[in-house]
């Protein structure tokens, strides 16, 4: 008898041990979208996420804690210029928790829309019509290169939500003549790996393209999902070389239906890879986004130069090149 009872206590403490160790949920990325005379946000995650709203004052912020959260990145941003709100940022506190901070021009109305099937959601009152006004920055000059860059650069910030680039808002002067001045679109700058220049601007969204390459051994090191600009290898990689690796794309600050496909060209302009199916996706407004994920299983033939375009609605928007290799390419070039 003795014994029985013990087993059940051991049995009785082991399940609620599994039943109070609860696995983290996964943030995954910030969205917002217009919302009557506000703005939506929802931290999207992989299950039902609980947060407490604080107010804080100088500077005026909203402060969201999350208990047993976990990022699915290091850090997450989300630029919002709309009204008296700036941007939101997340990152991990050092207690363990995962706190978001909202930035604040001044104090706002809101409500915490509270814990959703997959994720938290706020509405945050904010005024469309009145943008705040980006400091003027310098646009850098990248001078061409002929050698590519061989180091694996890691991104700046996280992949599934990059900071877009603030754009001047054109004015027009009162004139007799009927005809406005055209104004000139800046061309757009990604903020993470420099990825070329979409064509046509003004009629696509911007785009910010970053690479993962996939269980990758690099120097010794194992990698699950490496961000990169380049694919460099360790010399024990022989070519023809097969990998596997992702593409994640963000589309912002633009509007309307799109079609997108995606295509790589070998190192002399030949089709290795291609998007068997298409994806589309609709920007309702310029402060609505839109990621993609594509998945990538490919020999590269030889070490050397590539490039992957971006069509977007039959239209090629984006052309960036990338280098397969080893770490001293450069230094073998004669």
């Amino acid at each position: 008898m003795r014994i029985f009872q013990a087993c059940m206590l051991a049995l009785l403490t082991a399940c609620a041990f599994s039943l109070g160790a609860a696995e983290p949920v996964t943030i995954q990325q910030i969205v917002t979208a217009p919302d009557g005379k506000g703005i939506r946000l929802e931290v999207e995650a992989d299950g039902a996420l609980a947060g407490k709203v604080e107010v804080l004052t100088e500077p005026d912020r909203l402060l969201v804690k999350f208990a047993n959260a976990r990022l699915a990145s290091k850090k997450m941003s989300r630029e919002i210029g709309v009204g008296e709100l700036q941007r939101a940022r997340i990152a991990e506190h050092t207690d363990g928790s995962v706190w978001m901070v909202i930035d604040l021009a001044k104090p706002i109305q809101f409500n915490a829309l509270g814990e959703q099937e997959k994720g938290f959601a706020l509405w945050l009152e904010a005024d469309a019509t009145t943008r705040l006004k980006p400091k003027a920055t310098a646009t850098p000059k990248l001078k061409p290169s002929k050698e590519p860059t061989l180091a694996p650069t890691a991104a700046a910030t996280s992949t599934h939500e990059p900071t877009p680039v603030a754009m001047a808002t054109p004015t027009t002067k009162p004139t007799t003549v009927p005809t406005p001045e055209p104004t000139a679109e800046p061309s757009p700058q990604p903020t993470e790996i420099p990825i070329g220049k979409p064509k046509a601007p003004g009629q696509i969204p911007k785009i910010s393209l970053i690479f993962f390459d996939l269980n990758v051994l690099f120097q010794g090191k194992q990698y699950d999902r490496f961000p990169c600009a380049n694919f460099i290898y360790d010399k024990g990689d022989t070519f023809p070389l097969k990998r596997e690796f992702v593409s994640t794309m963000v589309f912002y600050r633009g509007s309307g239906l799109f079609v997108g496909t995606l295509r790589i060209l070998g190192p002399k302009g030949e089709l290795l890879e291609r998007t068997r199916e298409p994806f589309a996706f609709n920007l309702v407004s310029d402060v609505s986004d839109y990621s993609v994920e594509i998945p990538w299983k490919i020999e590269f033939p030889s070490r050397g130069n590539y490039t992957m375009i971006l069509t977007l609605n039959g239209q090629d928007a984006l052309e960036t090149k990338f280098y397969v290799g080893y770490l001293d390419d450069k230094a073998d070039k004669k």
